[in-house]
């Protein structure tokens, strides 16, 4: 079944957090047309069970279970390459959504021609706002700008899309790494318009 949005969603040990996390996702749809599915790819936690019964409160969750544990950046590819939709976004587990922020998105991926954006967020209630992203080069953005950019502001249109995933073999800077290998695969990139996406540093450290 084709959906239009997918969000994809790494999990290890997540369960004392991950209801408003998934609260946050559903409330982008609320009163919408758009079918939607969330992918929870699990890293071998200890609390798989109890994260399946969780999931069962929502209608449209797939659990996809990891087999050995590696890191988040393979279970953000694991979930990309299995999801349903041409709208793909990627949300850490202790992170949250505002309510207009899928809307807002697909609609800056169609009118901008973009296949990935990214984005400035509110991390622990203070707003990083991210003005301007106008050099091709990602290194120097991160590097000689001290820019920044959270795996949880990624998203991927994929009909405008170049290929280019997470790198599996790093454990840290995940986002860092993704946005690099865009500049390298020539990815058209974009910075979004609105910070609409909520960091949680205090539950989870940056991957």
């Amino acid at each position: 079944m084709k959906m239009n949005v997918s969000i994809v969603i790494p999990t290890y040990n997540s369960n004392q957090f991950i209801k408003e996390t998934l609260d946050s996702v559903c409330a982008c749809f609320e009163g919408g047309e758009l079918d939607y599915e969330i992918l929870l790819i699990d890293d071998c936690s200890d609390d798989i069970d109890s994260l399946k019964e969780k999931a069962k409160n929502y209608s449209n969750i797939r659990v996809i279970e990891k087999k050995e544990k590696s890191n988040a950046a393979m279970s953000r590819n694991i979930g990309f390459n299995n999801s349903l939709s041409d709208f793909v976004f990627f949300l850490d587990s202790d992170d949250k959504f505002s309510q207009n922020h899928i809307e807002i998105r697909m609609k800056e991926h169609i009118d901008r021609n973009l296949g990935v954006i990214f984005g400035g967020f509110r991390c622990n209630g203070i707003e990083n706002i991210i003005t301007e992203y106008t050099n091709t080069d990602f290194r120097d953005f991160l590097f000689k700008c001290r820019g920044d950019i959270r795996s949880s502001t990624i998203s991927i249109y994929k009909p405008y899309h170049k290929g280019t995933l997470f790198d599996v073999k790093q454990n840290k800077h995940q986002d860092w790494g993704f946005g690099i290998r865009c500049t390298d695969s020539k990815e058209l990139v974009g910075l979004a318009k609105v910070s609409s996406v909520y960091i949680d540093t205090k539950a989870n450290e940056k991957e």
